[in-house]
């Protein structure tokens, strides 16, 4: 083993297992290292920045539901919009149309969504939002 490498103990499941074995026979002309050589190359692929600073981990999170997807773009697009704080029942279904479509059960739906993951909140007046913790968490990820 190389003196610059450190073991690290992954675990696949089974499916995983064979494919990256059957990518390895046909891939490599020796086993030996070639798991190491793969899984080094693959985390490196995902994690660096292309040129445009971006890595396939910020492209494409891997444990973010299409919902919570949905749900950033509509927060995106209020802040977009220039509403930082504070936002109309208004406001919040252009964004929702924009992102998700106009139809008022997917507008109601969208608005219960938001609301139930914790992207935004009702302000106590019953007329107006406010970001919920679920998007002050990922906008403040996201640098904003």
């Amino acid at each position: 083993m190389s003196k610059d490498k450190e073991q690290v103990k992954v675990y696949l499941n089974r499916e995983t297992k064979i494919k990256v074995n059957r990518y390895i026979a046909k891939f490599y002309e020796r086993s030996y290292g070639a798991i190491s050589d793969l899984i080094e190359r693959a985390v490196l692929n995902y994690i660096e920045p292309d040129e445009a600073g971006n890595t396939q981990l910020h492209k494409n999170p891997v444990t973010v539901s299409r919902a919570d997807r949905d749900c950033q773009q509509i927060v995106q697009y209020i802040k977009g919009e220039g509403y930082l704080l504070q936002f109309t029942r208004d406001i919040l279904y252009k964004a929702i149309g924009t992102v998700r479509g106009t139809d008022h059960r997917t507008l109601e739906k969208w608005h219960k969504n938001l609301l139930q993951y914790g992207w935004i909140e009702k302000h106590p007046s019953g007329m107006i939002f406010e970001f919920g913790p679920q998007a002050k968490t990922n906008l403040h990820e996201e640098g904003e």
